[in-house]
């Protein structure tokens, strides 16, 4: 807590897409780990936190940050079809010990589902992919003839609501690419096994 009261000696500024080149110190950090939520509260150190980030992948800045940036044309018709946007979920779900053929696994109980908390580098790099395809894929859309011509605020709004969730899929797929997924994939081991083992024990008792 006395460090909070010391300046900042380390700032750094980055180039963001929307806000342009600005002041690292201006945006909001992720911290959803507890070294982190310590070091956001030491200056210098903080800068050294993934930046959060909003459902389309841009940099949240703190409050009171003035900015004549443009609303995002996404929040906009967000706003005007009465969608609420959900931030990336911390928690990934992950299917152990699946196999190819659905009838086996299912007659020999194979697929345990389990949900793996994701550490801050791994959620950071979700977000941030999700967020960009999100971001594209609802530029793409609200720009379309069909979608400007249709009148039904109900269809745009199940057409948008579709967008985002496919998009959520494509970035899920596209973050299993990537090496850390394994290190998810470890952890989703350790907990099937447990449910499974707990589920054994509970028919004991029965």
């Amino acid at each position: 807590m006395l460090l909070s009261y010391f300046d900042d000696l380390g700032t750094e500024t980055v180039d963001t897409e929307n806000y342009g080149l600005v002041n690292r110190d201006d945006f909001r950090k992720l911290n959803i780990e507890f070294k982190s939520m310590i070091q956001k509260n030491i200056p210098g150190l903080e800068n050294e936190l993934y930046l959060d980030k909003d459902w389309l992948g841009l940099p949240v800045p703190k409050f009171g940050f003035v900015s004549s940036m443009e609303e995002h044309p996404a929040n906009v018709e967000a706003a005007k079809i009465g969608y609420i946007p959900k931030k990336t979920r911390k928690k990934i779900s992950v299917t152990s010990y699946s196999i190819e053929d659905e009838t086996l696994a299912a007659d020999l109980g194979y697929g345990i589902q389990v949900n793996v908390a994701l550490k801050e580098k791994e959620y950071a790099v979700l977000d941030l992919i999700t967020g960009t395809i999100v971001r594209k894929e609802l530029e793409q859309l609200i720009n379309s003839a069909d979608y400007q011509n249709q009148q039904d605020q109900t269809a745009k709004f199940e057409e948008f609501n579709t967008t985002v969730e496919n998009a959520k899929i494509d970035a899920k797929e596209e973050f299993k690419n990537l090496k850390m997924y394994q290190a998810i994939e470890a952890r989703a081991e350790i907990l099937a096994t447990e449910k499974w083992m707990k589920k054994q024990g509970d028919k004991k008792v029965n």
